[in-house]
């Protein structure tokens, strides 16, 4: 399975009695398989691993893309390309060198 890097430490809640849930994400992923476990370390200093795991990225998210305008610079015949992973509200707005709003392309 190669590598056992420690990707993140998150500290426990201690004694409960009730569920406890922890997350964690692992952003540096690109496509292919990944390997991973849990190591609980107790108040005591014993150590249990979990069973691991096997996770295969066969598609990633894409990010929020905007693409450079053609023609530039900017002109009423221009083509702005944008993409974004989320469906929402969205506002794209032109703004001068100077920080002032032109005109606003997408609300």
């Amino acid at each position: 399975m190669g590598n056992c890097d420690v990707l993140s430490f998150i500290e426990g809640c201690g004694n409960s009695n009730s569920t406890k849930y922890y997350t964690f994400t692992d952003h540096n992923v690109k496509i292919g398989k990944y390997y991973y476990r849990l190591r609980q370390t107790d108040f005591d200093g014993r150590v249990q691993y979990s069973d691991v795991i096997e996770v295969e990225v066969s598609q990633l998210t894409p990010d929020f893309i905007l693409l450079q305008n053609y023609p530039n610079p900017f002109n009423p015949t221009t083509k702005i390309i944008y993409h974004t992973p989320v469906q929402c509200h969205h506002t794209l707005k032109v703004i001068d060198i100077l920080g002032r709003q032109i005109k606003i392309l997408v609300d």
